[in-house]
């Protein structure tokens, strides 16, 4: 039997600014539904990895395809129908309602022209309470808290109905009961995530395949109990841990030593 090919395809995929390489030669193969997340130290390149997908940057090699197509072939529009991200700017929306910047969700499917219509409300409505953001529709976004923005913003990329969610660093700002509810109600819309995540143990609960990023490289793949020992976590954190398992869910997790790995 033939293996479907997978949602997100990075092959050989290397970005340079100037003249450096940000990341080399990443292969990634995301499965359709998957939750995948990328781990690693501060600058390794993961929000580079992401910001490609997304058609944020433009890689001097290799390809990246969704469901086999080539994204560098679709234009910007039609490749937001597709992939809607959570990114770390959101200045553009400081003066607008939270209601507003979560209809700009839609903009890929309507364009500028169409006016809004009962079916987009609701979208838009059902993205806000599942971000937890329903009540805070008529306030201005340029007075809400870090957590409260965040929020808003993961509510716009679920208004956007694409069968792939970036989250790049999406619990920046939250505290730990919306940390788990946002990153719950990703993992429950049932479409393919691809998210940057700092907190191990978050990654270990909600991600089901995770791939380490140093250096500009994917260093390491697999599951998280694969991946998310003390060795790995030694080598490429620089600290000490201990990894046990959850006590109901079974995945890994870590309690971390005073001091740095050896």
């Amino acid at each position: 039997m033939n293996t479907p090919a997978p949602a997100v395809d990075y092959r050989e995929v290397t970005v340079r600014l100037g003249h450096v390489d940000i990341v080399t030669d990443i292969h990634l193969s995301v499965g359709e539904g998957r939750f995948f997340g990328l781990i690693g130290p501060n600058g390794g390149g993961k929000s580079t990895i992401l910001r490609c997908l997304y058609r944020a940057l433009t890689p001097v090699t290799g390809a990246i395809t969704l469901n086999g197509r080539d994204v560098a072939a679709s234009s910007l529009r039609a490749n937001a129908r597709h992939v809607a991200a959570l990114t770390q700017s959101s200045e553009m929306f400081l003066d607008f309602t939270v209601e507003d910047v979560v209809r700009t969700g839609r903009l890929p499917h309507t364009g500028l022209l169409r006016s809004t219509t009962t079916d987009d409300t609701w979208v838009c409505d059902q993205a806000m309470d599942e971000a937890g953001v329903g009540g805070l529709r008529g306030r201005l976004f340029s007075e809400l808290s870090g957590g409260e923005s965040q929020r808003v913003l993961i509510a716009r990329a679920f208004a956007q109905q694409t069968p792939v969610l970036v989250l790049d660093e999406p619990t920046n700002h939250l505290d730990v009961r919306h940390q788990y509810a946002v990153l719950e109600a990703a993992r429950n819309r049932g479409t393919t995530v691809i998210a940057a995540l700092h907190d191990l143990n978050v990654a270990a609960r909600f991600c089901t395949d995770l791939a380490v990023v140093a250096g500009g490289r994917v260093v390491r793949t697999g599951t998280p109990a694969d991946v998310l020992t003390a060795a790995s976590i030694g080598q490429w954190f620089g600290i000490g841990c201990h990894v046990v398992r959850h006590p109901r869910l079974s995945v890994p997790q870590i309690i971390f030593d005073e001091g740095l790995s050896p």
